[in-house]
């Protein structure tokens, strides 16, 4: 009976990290749209607090849905061209959005906090930069005071990491237990949120989260914090596009119109209104 249980969840697996691997969307290309005057992108994202996120209404909203709408206004009122937006995928899985990315065509774009990395872009291709990251150790409040990475064995002793599979914070939290946490346990899951949920359900956690979650976590009253750890400060978020897309210089073409579009009243008023001014801050005093 144990034989056809492991038999099972090896082949349950299996079948899922295909289906990573397999899931794929097509958009139009630029090419074809600038020659028939129309055409479609499509959009597939991951849920992230003030980035990509549902509203009431169930309506997403966030930075990166800001910038696609500009985005699309741009081209069509500079080059005279129809753009329809299909949005697909439920954003509920950082690697099976990465991977549905990389493996697609022509004009999909894919809205989240991807962090730009050099081995990424042998895989995938990034927009211009839309905002710095911090990255913050997050644990229950009710977790011991660590004033320094030498406390964690000790303070932290019997605690666990909950990562989600195949992000930066899976390699950072990887870095920290080899340097100063060897005992430490990681378990995975597919999300930022679930790792954050787990963090405050299962009092004896940490995880990395960027600093929107965190903050939105906090602002409604959750019991977390964080610990006093210095993390790579002002990693690049961006979004992406398939590697064989001719929509990347389009982009940097919209990014760089003018003082640019991050000097916009535009994309101002889009980080305050969806991070608030406190992060905004934050952010300019940490960069």
């Amino acid at each position: 009976m144990k034989k056809i249980f492991f038999f099972c969840v090896i082949i349950f697996f299996a079948m899922s990290s295909k289906s990573f691997s397999q899931q794929k969307f097509s958009g139009d290309t630029w090419e074809n749209v600038k020659r028939t005057g129309s055409g479609t992108l499509t959009i597939t994202y991951v849920e992230a607090p003030a980035f990509v996120y549902k509203d009431a209404k169930g309506e997403l909203q966030g930075i990166c849905i800001d910038i696609l709408n500009s985005f699309v206004n741009y081209v069509q009122n500079s080059y005279k061209v129809k753009i329809n937006v299909k949005f697909d995928g439920d954003g509920s899985n950082f690697r099976q959005f990465y991977e549905s990315v990389k493996n697609s065509s022509g004009g999909v774009i894919g809205l989240g906090n991807v962090t730009v990395k050099e081995d990424r872009k042998k895989e995938v291709q990034f927009t211009p930069p839309f905002i710095k990251n911090i990255a913050l150790l997050v644990t229950n409040a009710d977790a011991p005071e660590v004033t320094d990475p030498s406390e964690f064995s000790t303070k932290l002793a019997g605690y666990k990491a909950i990562v989600p599979k195949g992000t930066t914070h899976d390699k950072r939290m990887l870095e920290l237990k080899n340097k100063y946490f060897p005992e430490l346990v990681i378990e995975y899951t597919s999300s930022s949120f679930e790792a954050m949920e787990r963090t405050i359900a299962e009092k004896k956690s940490i995880c990395f989260q960027d600093i929107a979650l965190y903050w939105d976590y906090k602002v409604k009253g959750s019991p977390v914090k964080y610990i006093n750890f210095e993390t790579e400060k002002g990693e690049e978020l961006a979004m992406i596009l398939p590697l064989d897309s001719d929509w990347k210089p389009l982009f940097d073409e919209f990014f760089s119109v003018g003082t640019g579009f991050k000097s916009s009243n535009i994309y101002r008023t889009s980080l305050i209104k969806h991070l608030g001014t406190e992060v905004v801050q934050m952010l300019k005093m940490a960069q």
